[in-house]
């Protein structure tokens, strides 16, 4: 992890509670997927990125839980 580096959103997100019921239904699963089973060997490792996922685990997450019903046809 480089100085000043934004944090992969994946890696943030599957820090946070309820992270695999947020992405269960997604596009992006099988990315998340890949997150979810990396995070505990690279927090092991990298301890900056440690610090910065315990802090990103206490926010809450940016994915909407609710899914808008657009009617395009109107």
């Amino acid at each position: 992890m480089l100085r000043d580096e934004h944090l992969c959103y994946y890696l943030t997100e599957a820090s946070k509670e309820g992270a695999h019921e947020r992405f269960r239904d997604r596009f992006d699963f099988d990315i998340y997927m890949v997150a979810e089973e990396s995070l505990p060997g690279m927090r092991k490792v990298f301890k900056e990125l440690d610090r910065e996922i315990r802090r990103a685990s206490e926010r809450p997450s940016i994915i909407p839980m609710v899914q808008l019903d657009l009617d395009l046809d109107n």
